[in-house]
């Protein structure tokens, strides 16, 4: 049975596209890992509500990361927008043209062709008076935040899966690397307690003060407790992948985890139990370093 996930990543992207009215409307999406939420947007200057309305989509639609998104209003080939004259525009220019070749006594030659390549003087019309093209880059900006949020999920996906098998590979390692330590503490205190009785002979000293201290000994290089907590934040990790917004409170076990592999490579001596924890602290590297891309 397919299990629905929850998990999102911060990182992905989304597109969309319109052709109206001679003009390519195009929106795109993009974010990623942030300890937050803020978003970008570069929108046509004509079009600031688009701007406040695809902001509020994208807090309706995610939690964290960095969300840049851009909305592009271009008009397309021939027989696209045409272009229109500002008559003010070409008569301003026209009269400067004059003046300066009155004052200076130099003739201009100025032409209608040069005076058509100068700014402002041809202009597209507005496609922000359009109202069937606003709500067509309305729409557009809306289908590439949700592309974007389809994306996130997609990878989310992905990464709740890599951590589920990276939990499994984690349990799977505790146990073997517990018993053998187990084995070589015990073995360590028969050894130094039976040492201990040989030195001791006939001397005066307490029995009891130096079993004590080897039992102490022992209790030092002991890795159960750390075993223990370990499985706890193994299990606690796992409950945590089908919440919305578990970045957080992932890396944060994470970051638990590691601490008691460190202290597990402190205590352990063999050098088949040290290549087990290095192998441990390998797939909680990489649990730590996915967890900084989950929402």
């Amino acid at each position: 049975m397919h299990r629905e996930t929850k998990m999102e990543s911060m990182t992905g992207f989304g597109t969309s596209s319109t052709r109206l009215s001679g003009f390519l409307v195009t929106a795109s999406a993009r974010s990623v890992n942030h300890r937050g939420f803020s978003v970008n947007l570069r929108f046509p200057r004509e079009m600031p509500d688009l701007e406040a309305e695809a902001y509020e989509l994208a807090r309706s639609l995610f939690r964290r990361g960095r969300i840049d998104a851009a909305l592009s209003v271009e008009p397309e080939g021939p027989g696209g927008a045409v272009p229109e004259p500002d008559r003010a525009a070409a008569e301003a220019y026209l009269k400067a043209a004059l003046e300066m070749e009155a004052g200076l006594g130099i003739p201009s030659g100025f032409t209608v062709k040069d005076l058509m390549k100068l700014p402002e003087v041809l202009r597209v019309a507005n496609p922000a008076r359009n109202s069937e093209l606003r709500e067509a880059a309305r729409g557009t900006v809306r289908r590439a935040l949700e592309e974007l949020h389809a994306s996130r999920l997609r990878e989310g996906a992905a990464l709740e899966e890599f951590f589920r098998e990276s939990l499994d590979t984690l349990a799977a390692g505790v146990a073997p690397i517990e018993a053998a330590h187990g084995d070589r503490v015990r073995a360590v205190y028969e050894k130094n307690r039976k040492r201990v009785e040989e030195l001791l002979g006939e001397s005066e000293a307490d029995p009891a003060r130096f079993v004590q201290e080897i039992a102490m000994m022992a209790d030092r290089l002991d890795i159960s407790e750390e075993c223990r907590r370990l499985m706890h934040h193994v299990r606690e990790a796992g409950s945590v992948l089908g919440e919305r917004e578990c970045g957080m409170r992932l890396g944060f076990l994470v970051q638990e985890m590691h601490r008691e592999l460190n202290t597990m490579g402190s205590k352990v001596a063999d050098s088949e139990a040290v290549h087990r924890v290095i192998g441990l602290k390998e797939i909680v590297g990489g649990m730590k370093e996915q967890s900084a891309n989950v929402q």
